[in-house]
């Protein structure tokens, strides 16, 4: 067959076209591979940096928290030793008082032989344990020379004991003033990445929730199957509301510190969110709020859900403008921002939160926030 000289054209300009893109297509392909290598790479690191700033965060609150509770502990520790030094040093001086008074009374009933004892005597002690008033004092149950000296060791280790809890409390304050701002710096670089948009960043969050999401589901699970052994999941209650909205905007922190130390002796009814001072706090579902103001939880709300249960929100830096006892909030309604009031002035910016089933006793939130943060 005989090919005109545009069909020849035709078919020359199509091998052409075939043979050029037989050369660029491996170039094309290799490239690619090489640019999805390139990115896969890109997002490994920023995957790791992420995690690793989460982890730092991580680990100052764990550090702070430590050192908080602590205190706690050495304040209690030290109410405690002063009541018992002051309960033995009145018992000191009232051993004294009543030896003075066997004295007079040994003198009054003409006893000068037993006066003229309580005269050369070197201090009361002796007079209280000299033979001439021993059986008076015992009849009065005063306690021997032993007794008072036993009193005076123990005066002279608890006084020792509190100093150096004094000197180790102080210690503890400069602890928890460097774990703060070691949380406000590291916070401040988590807060640049929860704001990074681009596409290394995007995928590093992602992968982190992700990740969050299953190590929060494990620790849930195996909470649970602990939960089971108790009576009340024999009876088939649950203590973990999944409708709640979360809350605290992000950036958000926050561990299962239920239970840890407080002061006075009590222990943490709640669970503590950490967040950069002014960070949002959510009603984590509708109902009505009752302002609080002073005492430990500084600036607070109770809100009283129409669920029927009750959440305690403390220590916030400020109430949302508009907003009094007796107003009626939505579900995710911004209520407040963090802050650090109350007894937790001077420390770390965080939200406790309080988790009250049916507005009775608090239990534990953590299995909740989990859930729903």
């Amino acid at each position: 067959m005989r090919l005109t000289p545009t069909i020849r054209r035709l078919l020359l300009l199509f091998t052409s076209v075939i043979l050029l893109g037989t050369l660029l297509i491996p170039g094309v392909y290799a490239q690619s591979k090489e640019e999805v290598e390139r990115e896969r790479a890109e997002a490994d690191r920023a995957l790791e940096e992420y995690v690793k700033v989460q982890e730092e965060v991580d680990m100052a609150i764990a550090s702070y928290e430590t050192i908080r509770s602590e205190i706690f502990d050495v304040e209690y520790r030290m109410d405690r030793l002063e009541e018992r030094i002051t309960d033995d040093s009145t018992t000191a001086k009232e051993l004294e008082e009543t030896a003075k008074k066997l004295a007079i009374e040994a003198y009054i009933s003409g006893s000068l032989g037993t006066f003229s004892v309580a005269l050369e005597a070197k201090n009361i002690q002796d007079v209280v344990t000299s033979q001439a008033l021993f059986e008076k004092a015992n009849a009065v149950n005063v306690a021997s020379r032993g007794r008072l000296d036993a009193l005076s060791r123990e005066l002279g280790r608890l006084t020792k004991d509190l100093d150096k809890d004094r000197d180790h409390l102080i210690n503890l304050e400069k602890d928890a003033t460097l774990a703060i701002a070691q949380i406000e710096l590291v916070q401040t670089v988590a807060l640049e990445w929860f704001e990074r948009e681009d596409a290394e960043a995007v995928s590093a969050k992602k992968e982190w929730k992700k990740e969050l999401r299953r190590k929060r589901e494990a620790e849930r699970v195996r909470r649970e199957k602990a939960a089971a052994r108790r009576a009340r999941q024999a009876a088939g209650k649950s203590n973990v509301y999944t409708y709640l909205r979360c809350p605290q905007a992000n950036p958000k922190w926050f561990r299962n510190d239920w239970g840890n130390p407080r002061s006075g002796g009590r222990t943490h009814k709640g669970n503590d969110i950490f967040s950069p001072k002014g960070t949002k706090i959510y009603a984590v579902t509708s109902g009505t709020l009752r302002k609080r103001t002073g005492g430990l939880g500084g600036n607070a709300w109770w809100l009283y859900g129409d669920d029927g249960n009750a959440y305690y929100y403390a220590h916030l830096d400020r109430w949302k403008n508009g907003l009094e006892t007796g107003s009626h909030v939505k579900k995710g309604a911004v209520i407040a921002y963090v802050g650090n009031t109350g007894n937790a002035t001077g420390g770390a910016n965080h939200t406790h939160f309080q988790l009250h089933p049916n507005g009775g006793r608090a239990i534990n939130p953590y299995p909740t926030l989990s859930a729903i943060c």
